[in-house]
């Protein structure tokens, strides 16, 4: 890809198609020190390509197979239980191709945005419930560019105080979870997760296997997310409107 672009810019800057190619001496300073990012770059993908493996397949168990658990579970739960939500549609949506650009969330939002926008609706992205320490409301999200709804992330506090856990206001200051495409719509939304963020050993690795879940922080997330929905249900984010949330606080 990065030797496809710096082609590709190569002979735009140049003018005149591939024909038109200077020799190295005679190209613009600029080019020359594009040619040098872009050949510098390939050293640290190629150590990169050393390290992938196509016969290894892993399922990928904490990120995000424990998130899908979660969601479906609470509904599973409701229904075993018989317990029914007075006030609230629960809808479990379980969105591919998030490494790809979001782009399950970013069809659902797009499908679905406009029919929410007259009932008080919420998204609520779970990723990676794993690391029980690491537990958090995260309130910015796409590399921190952009913030998630401050009622929602109070209303998710809230749930999890009830729940008996003290969780923080987190950034997601590398990436983006699918709560960001339905921010992106205007659907109000904020996203919990259990994941270190150094990042964790087994993210993206070998090591995301069924063997490495951690039963104690699903079954903590468990709670807390019952107790979320069970919030909602109840008071809706009328009482957390004008809430003021911050990173760390």
């Amino acid at each position: 890809v990065f030797g496809l672009a710096a082609s590709l810019l190569s002979v735009i800057l140049e003018g005149g198609g591939l024909g038109g190619v200077a020799s190295l001496a005679e190209r613009p300073a600029a080019l020359k020190i594009l040619g040098y990012v872009f050949a510098g770059l390939c050293v640290p993908l190629l150590f990169a390509l050393g390290f992938k493996s196509y016969k290894c397949v892993v399922p990928g168990a904490n990120d995000n197979l424990t998130g899908c658990f979660t969601a479906m579970a609470v509904a599973k739960l409701l229904g075993d239980l018989n317990l029914r939500l007075e006030h609230t549609e629960l809808v479990i949506l379980a969105s591919g191709s998030e490494e790809a650009g979001l782009r399950g969330a970013k069809d659902f939002a797009k499908r679905h945005a406009e029919e929410y926008k007259d009932v008080e609706t919420a998204l609520i992205a779970l990723d990676t419930m794993r690391d029980y320490e690491h537990m958090g409301i995260y309130i910015t999200d796409l590399t921190g560019t952009i913030k998630h709804d401050a009622a929602l992330c109070a209303l998710m506090r809230a749930g999890a105080e009830a729940a008996g856990h003290q969780l923080p206001y987190n950034s997601l200051f590398f990436g983006a979870s699918d709560a960001a495409a339905a921010t992106q719509a205007g659907i109000r939304a904020a996203t919990f997760a259990a994941m270190d963020p150094a990042p964790a050993a087994y993210y993206h690795t070998r090591l995301d296997t069924a063997e490495n879940l951690d039963p104690k922080t699903m079954e903590a997330c468990l709670d807390i997310i019952l107790e979320i929905t069970h919030q909602f249900d109840s008071t809706g984010l009328e009482p957390f409107l004008g809430a003021k949330v911050k990173v760390g606080g």
